[in-house]
């Protein structure tokens, strides 16, 4: 087996490793949830909460690495060329955490009727 293939193997294994572990922790997740709060308002205001931040994770960060990202950085590798593959890696760590950075502050300034709200119903 050639390096290249190797190379392959191992970034493969790594994402496959890297999304189990957030499928077990994500069950991890909701069964501590459950057990802790079961059905009340807590959970519901917790799930509420999550749907943004998760949805904004799985289009840029699992929409991005399987459906773009994966192809072209295993077609460097595969053509010999290794350093522009990991520049173009680097480029779209980049550009994920500045996009997720620009929503952190779009959030943080934003966000008066989540605060002014005070949970009194919950």
């Amino acid at each position: 087996m050639s390096s290249t293939n190797r190379t392959l193997l191992k970034a493969a294994g790594f994402l496959m490793a890297a999304q189990m572990i957030s499928r077990v922790l994500g069950f991890l997740r909701e069964s501590l949830m459950a057990g802790f709060y079961g059905q009340s308002g807590v959970t519901d205001a917790y799930n509420t909460a999550f749907i943004l931040p998760d949805l904004l994770y799985w289009l840029l960060v699992g929409g991005v690495l399987s459906a773009a990202f994966i192809p072209v950085f295993s077609e460097y590798i595969a053509k010999g060329n290794e350093d522009e593959g990991w520049r173009v890696a680097s480029s779209v760590v980049n550009l994920i955490l500045l996009t997720l950075g620009v929503f952190v502050l779009v959030g943080r300034f934003f966000n008066s009727p989540v605060y002014s709200y005070g949970g009194s119903r919950v």
